[in-house]
């Protein structure tokens, strides 16, 4: 929040004149002299990829990972940084758009990844075109100034089946990817990384580094909120 505010900073040459710096004449220096300086790092845009397939039930995987993307939502409101919530199994869908304002019915709705882990689209895990379709959104939101970053959270490999992708999907899609299947991870999260920062935080899968350059992996999952707020800390940068 404090990289969203311009500071006066003191002691230049030349610029604008400082009368309260003008005792510095008698030591014979000449930094007398104000100027704006313009923050970096002010507009950022932030999309939260939870994995709700059925593997994510075993352990409270799924539980942990709902407190997680509560945790990060709240903050990410609270600083007003725009951020958009997704979550993919065998479908996808999108539990809050950069637009909306962050409000109750967003937080119930995070509930729902802990059963969505159930239902019968649960034992599918389309990895590849999760990270394509998230990217595509993430990278069409903000100005040529917005930094953005991709927070993957997961627990397994992908699990592509040859089912096509939604028809909404297919026209901005190539041809030769009209299907679940026709996604490679690591080609989607290199092409994703051109424009945002990835991070993927997994629980109880070291197979994350063959695909993210910035990962996180947990074996204990109640330690998966903290570990994810640390992630995000680290890639906000201060001015």
């Amino acid at each position: 929040r404090d990289n969203n505010y311009n500071r006066q900073w003191w002691s230049y040459r030349s610029w604008k004149l400082s009368t309260n710096k003008l005792y510095k004449l008698h030591s014979k220096s000449d930094r007398l002299f104000s100027r704006k300086v313009v923050r970096r790092h002010k507009d950022y845009a932030v999309t939260l990829l939870i994995d709700e397939s059925g593997s994510m039930c075993s352990s409270d995987k799924n539980i942990n990972a709902a407190r997680a993307t509560v945790l990060l939502a709240e903050v990410l409101n609270h600083s007003g940084i725009n951020f958009e919530v997704r979550w993919f199994n065998g479908t996808d869908r999108t539990y809050k758009k950069f637009e909306e304002n962050f409000n109750w019915k967003h937080r119930r709705n995070i509930e729902k990844i802990i059963p969505n882990s159930h239902w019968e689209d649960a034992w599918r895990n389309n990895d590849g075109f999760a990270v394509n379709k998230a990217a595509y959104h993430l990278n069409r939101t903000g100005t040529k100034d917005t930094e953005r970053i991709l927070i993957v959270l997961s627990d397994w490999l992908p699990a592509e089946d040859s089912w096509d992708v939604p028809k909404e999907d297919k026209q901005r899609l190539p041809k030769s990817k009209q299907r679940y299947r026709d996604f490679d991870l690591l080609t989607e999260v290199t092409a994703a990384s051109k424009h945002a920062t990835v991070i993927w935080i997994g629980i109880r899968a070291t197979h994350v580094r063959d695909f993210y350059k910035q990962n996180i992996c947990v074996d204990d999952v109640s330690e998966l909120p903290r570990q994810v707020l640390n992630k995000l800390k680290f890639n906000i940068r201060r001015s």
